[in-house]
This record gives C-alpha cells, structure tokens and sequence, in this order.
C-alpha cells in the first residue's frame, strides 16, 4: 500500500477523495463527500509509514489520511437549505429519547430532501417538517421540547441530492411553515 496505489485505485470511478489508514489496509476508502462523525484531527496523529512506501504516511489506527483528487472537478459543499418557499429553516435539534416530531413520511418516491420533505409534510397537513440522517422525514404540528444544537451537527448530505444537508444520527433539521 502506498498513497499513489490508493489514488489509483480511487481515480478510475472518478472519487474526489481517497483514503489510507493503519499503514497496510487496502485502499477501499474512496467517496465523494467525507461523511460525519468525522471530524479533522492533528496530522501528528497519522503517523503510520505505507507497507508500500516507507517514506509515506498511510494513517494509523483509527486515523485515516484522506486525499484530494485535484484533476476531478470540486463536489459541491452540501449546505442547509434555509428557504423553502414557505418553509423556513428553524434549526438543528438533538433528537434522541422521545421523538421530537412523531409522523414519518415513508413514501417519497424521488428520494428525501428538504424540498420533497416539506411538501410531503404539507400534503399531510403537517406544519413542521424535520430530516434525520440523511435519509428521514418527519412531520408534526408542535415541537414540545428539544435542545438545540450546532447547524454543523446537522452534516449528513441528502441521499437524494447530495447538494443538501438531512440532519445527521439523532440530530434533526427541522422547518416551519410560515402559513
């Protein structure tokens, strides 16, 4: 294994990025968007020299280096949505315990996104939609309680459209209908 192998591997199928860890695991890390929990940490921390190239880092244990295919064009950044018509972004909220809005939506035949959630919320004659790990819809008329929490929580991309952020596990992006 060695950080060019990686990059080999990845670049066929066109992946932004490719990563390498424990110093010998194979190169089955590529994607195009770095998934949440991850988080950066010290690059100190990948210290682990490549099976295939002594003089390079391949990660360590739970450690992954992660590398740009800078020749592909840019992933968008998928963001919050905030405006949906009528619908306005209210937050990110921990959503562990009791559910903070208690109707699923299961049958989106085009996939969840913010927009498709909203309608079929309102469709439902619900006035509250929320996105749960990048994938859920939930619906209500009233939020009893929640805490809030950081919009970056919020960081799981859309499965139907990438561009966009569906909450994450347990956190829930939640919209209001104005009207």
């Amino acid at each position: 294994m060695s950080v060019e192998a990686c990059l080999a591997f990845c670049t066929p199928a066109e992946y932004q990025y490719a990563g390498v860890e424990y110093g010998r695991v194979r190169c089955l890390y590529c994607d195009n968007t770095i998934h949440s929990p991850g988080t950066q940490t010290n690059a100190t921390d990948c210290n682990m020299s490549c099976t295939g190239n002594n003089v390079e880092f391949c990660g360590a244990g739970d450690r992954i280096n992660i590398y740009i295919h800078s020749t592909l064009p840019s992933a968008p950044t998928p963001t919050i949505v905030r405006h949906l018509g009528t619908w306005d972004y209210k937050g990110c909220y921990v959503d562990i315990g009791p559910r903070l809005l208690t109707q699923q939506i299961t049958t989106i035949a085009s996939g969840v996104t913010a927009e498709s959630c909203a309608a079929a919320c309102k469709s439902a004659g619900y006035g509250l939609a929320g996105l749960e790990y990048g994938q859920e819809c939930w619906c209500d008329n009233y939020l009893p309680f929640g805490n809030s929490a950081l919009d970056t929580e919020c960081n799981i991309p859309c499965k139907a459209n990438a561009t966009e952020l569906c909450g994450a596990g347990n956190r829930l992006a939640v919209y209001q209908d104005s009207t």
